[in-house]
């Protein structure tokens, strides 16, 4: 797993390993709270240990103090759009 390129969702719902593109605006920090547009691909290799409902996702943000950090402090709303092979045979 990789800090800000693994995504976590319920598996039964969407493909383990799948590339996904993050479109979403993040609000990070206590006080001062700051928004930040966020869009990356990346790819959907986890299940989370927080993940209760069909609508969510976690992003792992890696390891370490700052990492932690970042974690109890972002909230982003976004969509996610899967990027799958079309076979048009």
């Amino acid at each position: 797993m990789t800090g800000g390129r693994t995504l976590a969702t319920d598996k039964s719902l969407f493909p383990r390993g799948a590339l996904v593109y993050v479109d979403a605006r993040t609000c990070r920090g206590g006080v001062h709270r700051r928004r930040e547009e966020y869009h990356r691909v990346m790819l959907d290799q986890d299940t989370g240990g927080a993940i209760r409902t069909a609508g969510r996702a976690d992003i792992y943000l890696g390891v370490g103090d700052h990492a932690e950090e970042l974690a109890g402090t972002t909230r982003v709303e976004g969509q996610l759009y899967y990027l799958f092979l079309r076979d048009d045979r």
